[in-house]
Order: C-alpha cells, then sequence, then structure tokens
C-alpha cells in the first residue's frame, strides 16, 4: 500500500524530481501533491510535467495563520 505524499517546495525543484524518479508503482509512497509559495516555481512545472497536482499558496504579506488555515485546507481537499 502506498502513502499519499504532498511535496512542498519554493524552487528549481531538483529534490522534488528525485522524489519523482524514486517513485515505482506499487512502491512505498505516492506524489499526489506539490505546494508552492511562489508561482513561478520550477517545482510545479516539474509537478505539471509529471501529471501531479500543483498547488500556490501565497506566503509574502500573510498572517502565519492565515497560511496554515489555508495549507490545511488544500491538504484536506487533496486527500
Amino acid at each position: 500500500m502506498s502513502v499519499s505524499v504532498a511535496v512542498f517546495a519554493s524552487g528549481g525543484g531538483s529534490n522534488f524530481q528525485s522524489l519523482l524518479d524514486g517513485q515505482v508503482e506499487g512502491g512505498s509512497y505516492r506524489i499526489d501533491l506539490l505546494v508552492s509559495d511562489r508561482p513561478g516555481a520550477g517545482a510545479l512545472g516539474r509537478a505539471e510535467s509529471a501529471g501531479v497536482t500543483g498547488q500556490v499558496i501565497p506566503v509574502k504579506g500573510r498572517s502565519l495563520d492565515a497560511v496554515g488555515l489555508e495549507t490545511l485546507e488544500v491538504l484536506e481537499d487533496a486527500g
């Protein structure tokens, strides 16, 4: 059984790509969501190419409470 995983990234996504590359059918994890605080993050493009849902949660100028609540909502919606 695979665990559903959300990955958080704000840059080019090289670490995210390593996780994608290590993902195997029937393996221990399945990446279902990529979350970034930057709309232009390269990781979002990598997610799109891999068929993984990408979500941007803006952080700058927002309270930690607001960011935390939105993050929880995104994670709950993703399952």
